[in-house]
Parts: structure tokens; sequence; C-alpha cells
């Protein structure tokens, strides 16, 4: 019970941090030393195991994908590449409702923090002469550009839950896919079920150039998905290949990949991914997240609450997908994990959960960026976000359930 208590405490402290607006990173990393603290970790133990967690190879891996991430939106966004691919891409496509989900889905392809704000002027464009509030054009810009998160490699979450519990990516896309589909269905109809939208509209007459482009701006994120869905070739040597081949298919010179590599850096993210090691690795040490069955009933009504609700309320806290992954799923691994084998049901209802929760957090970035874009009323807004999440929420309990039985 006592180290249950000390538990709640490192909650309530990482949560308080989180309110004051301190970044995830530095409270993972505050949460550890007050893991030491709590739990009396002999010092020496302590630096050892910061050393280990530092320098495995797990944590390199993790760090170099997400560095490789980072250097390939610098490169497509200072090439300009995401714009030719929404050129070609508005271009092609003549069904005006299909084009405004594929606006701001496309350009959340690539993970940049406040990416709405670049996909929001294409999303005016897309539906000028359309009856259309400046609340729907919120919603289907925020809405649309999230859909990749469940399933892209690319995305820190994806990559950090598959460390955390040694799964792969193919896996969780496996997995995660059907609520790529669920989002998009749900944007369609909550938005455009009623909606006129002139479909058979020809925005620019389209020539064989507009393909080539639009294939070859979409290449390296095409590359990777080949090289580590279907030929399961380790994500880092995924990105890096395609980095290596982007830098010779673009022509770019060493001074352009150095200047992509030193954009590419950012401690903040560093302190992140470090953090979330240094924390789950202190968990694990102290013993204590292993007493949480013995403390609790260890009943499947209580775990799938535990599931839903941690995930969630940080994701609603934080507005990060990877604030939920880090700080959570340590906590939560020891109902995911028994005896070595993940729980892929149990991991895909975290996942989503804490994903809701991160779609309806009012300290979300790119709702923020995209509501100011527009001078929308948030409130109503948020009308069309509740109403989706609670659709979202029962497909996923319903897939739950149907994994439960399968699986």
């Amino acid at each position: 019970m006592i180290s249950l208590i000390k538990l709640i405490l490192l909650l309530i402290f990482m949560i308080f941090l989180i309110i004051r607006k301190l970044k995830v990173g530095y409270v993972l990393v505050l949460a550890t030393i007050l893991t030491e603290i709590l739990f009396y970790i002999p010092i020496d133990k302590f630096f050892l195991f910061v050393f280990k967690s530092t320098f495995h190879p797990k944590t390199i891996t993790i760090l170099v994908m997400i560095l490789s991430i980072l250097v390939l939106s610098n490169f497509m966004k200072e090439k300009k590449i995401l714009s030719m691919l929404i050129e070609n891409l508005s271009t092609i496509i003549k069904n005006r409702k299909i084009l405004n989900i594929c606006l701001p889905a496309f350009v959340g392809l690539l993970p940049m923090p406040g990416g709405a704000l670049f996909s929001a002027p294409m999303v005016e464009e897309g539906v000028k002469g359309i009856a259309l509030s400046n609340e729907e054009k919120t919603y289907i810009n925020y809405w649309f550009r999230h859909i990749w998160e469940y399933v892209l490699p690319l995305y820190p979450g994806i990559i950090l839950t598959s460390g955390i519990f040694n799964v792969s990516q193919k896996t969780l896309f496996l997995l995660h896919i059907p609520f790529t589909f669920s989002m998009i269905l749900i944007g369609y109809l909550i938005i455009y079920r009623n909606k006129d939208f002139n479909v058979n509209k020809v925005i620019k007459k389209v020539n064989s150039n507009n393909f080539i482009n639009l294939f070859k701006s979409i290449s390296p994120v095409l590359l990777i998905l080949i090289l580590s869905i279907i030929f399961n070739v380790n994500i880092a040597i995924s990105m890096i290949i395609t980095l290596i081949i982007s830098f010779i298919l673009f022509k770019c010179n060493l001074q352009e990949i150095l200047l992509f590599i030193k954009n590419a850096l950012k401690w903040d993210m560093l302190i992140m991914v470090l953090g979330i090691f240094y924390f789950k690795t202190a968990l694990d040490i102290t013993g204590a997240i292993s007493l949480l069955p013995s403390v609790f009933p260890n009943s499947p009504n209580y775990i799938i609450i535990m599931l839903i609700c941690l995930p969630f309320i940080t994701g609603l806290l934080t507005g990060i997908t990877l604030a939920y992954v880090g700080i959570t799923f340590p906590i939560l691994s020891v109902y995911i994990i028994s005896n070595g084998t993940i729980n892929l049901n149990y991991e895909m209802l975290a996942y989503v959960s804490g994903f809701i929760g991160v779609l309806l957090s009012p300290i979300h970035l790119c709702l923020l960026l995209t509501n100011e874009y527009f001078k929308s009323n948030l409130k109503l807004v948020y009308v069309y976000l509740i109403k989706s999440s609670i659709i979202l929420f029962f497909i996923m309990l319903s897939y739950f359930f149907i994994l439960s039985r399968t699986l």
C-alpha cells in the first residue's frame, strides 16, 4: 500500500508540472529523480541505470529515428516538396470532398509541430464557394490532419510505443489501421453528408507531369513505408536509406544537408526521449509497478478502465501523443505485457484512448493554431470534435471486444 501511495504522489507531481506548462521531457526527468528519492534507489545504482539507459542500443536507435524524421521534415519543407505535392494533388483530384480530406491529410504525413497551420490556407482555398462555417473549416483541417498518428512510423508516438513494448511497427500498423479509416469515415459523415460541393468541378487541366511530380514529392514517405512495413527493414535504417536517396534525387549539396541536420537538432526532443526511458527504467528497478495487480483487483473490467482512463486523461492534459505514451505506458506495461508477451488488444485500447484525449485537448497546438487562423468559435468546434470522438470511442470498444474474442 505504501508503494501505491508513492506512485499516486508521483502521478500527482507529474500532472501538477504539466498543468504548470513545464515541457514533458523535463517532467519525466524530474519524475525519475523523484522516483529515486521515494523508492530509495542507491545513488550509485541510480547513476548506473541513467548511464545504461542513455547508451542502450534501443535508446540510440530511437534517437536516430526521430532525428532522421526531423531532418526529413526540414528537407521537405525547405525544398518546397510539400508545396509541390499539394499543388499537383489539387490539380489531379476533381472531387472537392475528397480533395479537402487529402489536403490536410497529406500535410499530416510529416509530423511537423503546428503543421495544421501549413494546411489551413490550402483548405481555405479548397472550400471556396462552398457554404461552410469557420468552425467546419477548422474541424476539416484539424481532424483529417491527424488520421496518420495511429499507423505511420514517422510519428514519435508509434516509434516509442514500439520501443517500450518491443513490438514491430508493422504489427502496430496492422493493429491500428482501422482507426485511420474510422477517422476518415467519421469526418466525412460529420461534415460532408448534407453539403453540396459541386463535386465535378475541375480545378486545373491535368497532364502527365502532375502525376510524376506527385509521385516524386511523396516518394520519401512511400519509401519509408515500403522498406519498414512491407520488407521489415529496421525503421532507423529505412529512414537513413530514404534520406540518402532523397538527397540524391533532389540534388542537395553538402551545405544544404548540414543545414537540414542543424535545424533538426531539437534539445527538447532529446530530453523527452531520454526522459521516457529513464522513467521506465526507474519504475522497473523499484519493482513498484509489478505490485499494482496485487494492490488492485486483477479483474478485466478494472484493467480496461485503467487502460482507457490513464492515457486519456494524460492526453487531454498535455495535447501531446509522446506525453501519454511516455508517462502512462511504462506504468500500464504491467498489464499490457505478461510473461514477456504483449497483449496487443490492451495496447490498442491504451493508445487509441490516449489519442482521443489528445484530439480533445484544449491545449493541442494544431487545434489552437487552426482555430486562430479561421477565427472560429472554439466552443462550436468542440461540438464537432466531441461528437466525432464519441463515435471513435465506441468504434474502439467494439474493435476491442471483437479482438478479445479472436486473439
